[in-house]
């Protein structure tokens, strides 16, 4: 599993992906009229993979309302 499958699979949900000026991937969606942006990741640990939807920021004070509104 790599980053472009879950950008794969999230495009076919109807979220809009593209790359950031790093190259990063960001997908975001339209959510009762506010948009949420994600920034997908693969994880791994030994022989278990996995993936990650982080929000765009990381600050305590911004992580709050992410995880209220999840």
């Amino acid at each position: 599993m790599e980053e472009k499958d879950i950008v794969s699979v999230l495009s076919e949900q109807g979220w809009v992906c593209s790359k950031d000026e790093a190259g990063d991937y960001f997908c975001v969606t339209d959510v009762g009229g506010v948009q949420l942006q994600v920034i997908p990741s693969v994880v791994s640990a030994r022989t278990i993979f996995g993936f990650r939807l982080s929000p765009p920021f990381h600050p305590k004070n911004f992580r709050r309302p992410f995880f209220y509104i999840r």
